[in-house]
C-alpha cells in the first residue's frame, strides 16, 4: 500500500522521530490531548497514515524525513 504525506506531514514526523515507526507514533499520541483542533487534524492523519505504513516503509520515509530535520535545525540557529 504505497501511503502519500503532505509536507506538514513530514514536519510532524521529523519532530517527533525516535527512528521506530511505532514509537513515533507513541510519541506523537502522548501530547494529543494538549492540541489545538487543526493540530490534533494533523497529528491524527499522520498516526492514521504512520499505522498503515510497514516498518520497510518507515525507513524510506526517514531517508525525506531527515532533509526536514535538517531543515528544522537550521532554522532554530
Amino acid at each position: 500500500m504505497m501511503v502519500r504525506f503532505d509536507e506538514d506531514e513530514y514536519i510532524a514526523v521529523a519532530i517527533f522521530d525516535t527512528g521506530d515507526r511505532v514509537q513515533t507514533m507513541e510519541a506523537m499520541d502522548e501530547i494529543f490531548s494538549y492540541l489545538d483542533e487543526d493540530m490534533k487534524f494533523l497529528i491524527f492523519t499522520t498516526i492514521k497514515k504512520l499505522y498503515y505504513l510497514s516498518d520497510e516503509g518507515y525507513k524510506e520515509l526517514q531517508k525525506t524525513v531527515e532533509i526536514y530535520k535538517a531543515d528544522l535545525e537550521v532554522d532554530e540557529e
